[in-house]
């Protein structure tokens, strides 16, 4: 019935000759007024779009799968890892021979060539069973890359490292054998200990999509992607770098929050939508020693005011800010490249950031896997509406 839907399945169709990939993107959220949430509706939903449609940015090309009171996941053992399990089950049963839809005036026959998962890093420790952070191998992608106190182990890297082409990927044999081995500890201590060193938590894993041999032809590791809206500016790699850069200029430089804010009010916003370029740079979510703390929107609007305040005001005065100046300017290119492929689909491969890629900081590993898969899509939808 949407016009718009139908012409980019059309399109997809024919440009991938009816092999289509599937996509299902993962989050938590609550309904209701924003100021006063009722933590007792909030529900985990899931979407899907196809990654070959022209066009994946907006709301119409994505359809809600399915929705799962939180609390209902939570009263069930391992319920994310189930759910989602159960729910992957059930797409291939119904898609693993094809489906008909109607294009218009024909009729054609839709095989879905893959399954691709989407989701932030808590969507993916809570579908999977990996432990994340809080596990020694921290990256669900590796299998050498540590994270704490572990810095010189032999045969290792640690996750703040540079050297991403001495991470190791993991595999699926590799998840197999991890689920295995835990399997078999049957002393709770000795297993908790082998859950924090290998990253992986035992009763999630058992239950996990990635070791169900029926879905193993389907959807494996290098289909688990990373949303780059959580990865860099929801709480993210850009808040952490913006409030780095910040404190390093109220250390080495005499500019204040004021020249900062007058610098930013010069400058005026495109588009239809306005907000008070001030408050952007206001004292609440921008201080010494924290991480910006503004929403998404905010983080996107302030990242290139702080790159052209610093080559315009700091980087000729302050030489002793270069190499923060050159870290958020690198930073601010990765984050064009992925804009680029968010709203430029035929430019959606990262390797227009990739010689930025060792200058940038890597809090997180995830980040360092954006873009592995140089044949595919691998950055979609980051600001996906709500839908219930």
């Amino acid at each position: 019935s949407c016009a718009l839907f139908q012409e980019c399945f059309r399109q997809a169709l024919q440009k991938k000759r009816n092999h289509l990939e599937l996509l299902i993107y993962w989050d938590e959220a609550v309904p209701g007024n924003p100021l006063s949430p009722d933590l007792s509706r909030k529900s985990a939903l899931w979407y899907m779009s196809f990654p070959d449609f022209p066009v994946t940015f907006l709301d119409t090309c994505w359809l809600t799968l399915a929705l799962c009171r939180t609390e209902d996941l939570q009263q069930a053992e391992e319920g994310y890892c189930k759910a989602m399990t159960i729910l992957l089950r059930r797409i291939v049963s119904e898609v693993k021979d094809g489906f008909t839809i109607t294009v218009g005036k024909s009729v054609e026959l839709v095989l879905i060539r893959k399954v691709s998962f989407l989701a932030d890093g808590d969507g993916i420790r809570a579908c999977t069973g990996s432990k994340g952070a809080s596990g020694k191998k921290c990256c669900f992608r590796c299998s050498n890359v540590l994270s704490g106190n572990h810095i010189a182990v032999p045969g290792h890297e640690h996750i703040s490292s540079h050297a991403v082409e001495r991470f190791e990927p993991s595999s699926s044999a590799t998840i197999c054998s991890i689920a295995t081995y835990l399997r078999g500890i049957n002393v709770a201590s000795t297993r908790a200990k082998a859950e924090t060193t290998l990253g992986w938590k035992a009763s999630a894993l058992q239950e996990s999509f990635l070791v169900d041999p029926n879905l193993k032809s389907w959807i494996g590791l290098s289909d688990i992607l990373c949303d780059p809206m959580h990865c860099y500016v929801s709480n993210g790699i850009v808040n952490q770098e913006i409030g780095l850069w910040w404190t390093n200029v109220l250390k080495k430089s005499t500019a204040s929050i004021q020249n900062f804010q007058q610098y930013a009010t010069c400058w005026s916003q495109c588009g239809p939508d306005t907000f008070d370029m001030k408050k952007i740079c206001s004292g609440k979510l921008l201080q010494s020693d924290r991480d910006y703390r503004g929403d998404a929107s905010q983080t996107l609007s302030i990242l290139p005011l702080a790159v052209a305040f610093s080559q315009e005001v700091l980087v000729e005065v302050y030489p002793d800010l270069s190499l923060e100046i050159q870290s958020l300017m690198a930073l601010h290119e990765v984050i064009l490249a992925w804009m680029a492929c968010k709203f430029h689909h035929g430019q959606r491969r990262f390797r227009c950031a990739g010689c930025h890629a060792e200058k940038t900081c890597k809090k997180f590993c995830r980040n360092a896997w954006l873009g592995s898969r140089s044949s595919q899509a691998t950055l979609f939808l980051a600001f996906t509406a709500t839908i219930f």
